[in-house]
């Protein structure tokens, strides 16, 4: 005995007796387990599938009356909620339709309805679980969500377990609605309009998804380089303290987001806490995708850095000047998808240089 699976729905009634007739002229002949068959001479036979009344079977007046008919009893499947038969020849008669509102049959498809809503609800929380643990180690969630690629990763796996999960659940649910509706009206249910090999592709349709973004994921991620930018006047480590040597420009790349950082002066981790030196000063120039993150980015950083006051500098809300303990200030200007932050403790005041900034995140703009 070989098991052999259809390339169609199998509550597809009307596919899958067609289907059970191709197998019968290919030699292969069904037993009493639902897809089991057995090698056997090419015959033609025609199949009839027909919800049941009852679980446990045909009853003996009901094969005496599908005998008349030119039928006989083969099988039962989906936990004997259908009945298979099989004609004794090359043709048969096929039974009158009966409403059957109440049938086993019908329950059970009203089962499998609300077990797949449920399963849907249930595997929401994957999606959230990780995404919290991943980010809840930094004191930047948001930043380590768009900039880190492991980060990303464990998210994307996440949400493509959720989706596939989903798709496996309710994967069939259209041809089950149709399928107990015309079960309770008495309808015979017609063929769905549905090529095999299309129905094929769409069950291995989750993997596929996975495995290609997955790469994409992967190709889109570069490791971090170091660069060498042309520094901006604020840019000025010697002048706050510091030394030539502790500067540095980086570019990180991540599929959400790409990072610009241009360093001078002491240099202190964003996991090492919300310290600030005396002689740092920062530029950093995020490209985000999408744009909607952008604003909640630079109200991220401002938290972090405990930020006294904050000010708008223009009417349209995206540029804006926060200052805080010991002469610490920042400048932030979001525009669509680009993100620019400079922060420094040199006593100038930012605001006055506004247009300078502004033309600085075009320069970026255009790279």
């Amino acid at each position: 005995m070989a098991k052999e699976i259809p390339k169609c729905s199998r509550y597809d009634l009307r596919a899958l007796e067609q289907w059970l007739t191709e197998q019968a002229a290919n030699g292969k002949w069904l037993g009493e387990q639902w897809l089991e068959f057995s090698d056997a001479e090419p015959v033609t036979r025609q199949f009839y599938i027909e919800p049941a009344q009852n679980k446990g079977g045909p009853s003996q007046s009901l094969r005496d009356a599908r005998a008349l008919s030119g039928w006989e009893f083969v099988c039962t499947m989906d936990k004997e909620a259908f009945l298979v038969w099989r004609s004794v020849g090359e043709r048969a008669k096929l039974p009158r339709v009966r409403e059957m509102p109440d049938s086993w049959a019908c329950r059970r498809l009203g089962r499998k309805i609300v077990s797949g809503a449920l399963t849907s609800i249930a595997i929401l929380p994957i999606i959230l679980l990780p995404t919290w643990f991943a980010t809840k180690s930094s004191p930047l969630p948001l930043r380590a969500l768009l900039t880190d690629n492991s980060t990303q990763l464990t998210l994307l796996t996440m949400v493509l377990t959720v989706v596939c999960g989903i798709f496996a659940a309710n994967r069939d649910a259209r041809n089950i609605l149709r399928l107990r509706r015309a079960i309770r009206a008495g309808e015979y249910q017609q063929p769905v309009a549905q090529h095999r090999a299309w129905y094929g592709a769409m069950q291995k349709l989750p993997m596929i998804a996975s495995i290609v973004v997955l790469v994409l994921l992967l190709v889109a991620s570069q490791k971090n380089s170091f660069i060498d930018i042309q520094k901006t006047p604020f840019l000025a480590a010697e002048e706050l303290g510091g030394t030539e040597a502790s500067s540095f420009a980086e570019q990180r790349r991540a599929p959400l987001c790409d990072l610009t950082i241009v360093h001078e002066g002491d240099w202190d981790s964003w996991t090492a806490g919300a310290k600030w030196w005396s002689t740092e000063t920062q530029l950093e120039v995020y490209r985000v995708r999408p744009g909607l993150f952008a604003k909640p980015l630079s109200n991220e950083i401002v938290r972090y850095y405990s930020m006294e006051q904050v000010e708008t500098l223009d009417s349209s809300g995206k540029a804006f000047y926060a200052s805080g303990a010991a002469g610490h200030q920042a400048i932030m200007l979001c525009r669509g998808g680009r993100v620019l932050v400079y922060r420094t403790n040199a006593p100038e005041d930012l605001r006055q240089h506004l247009e300078e900034f502004s033309a600085l995140l075009e320069a970026y703009e255009k790279q």
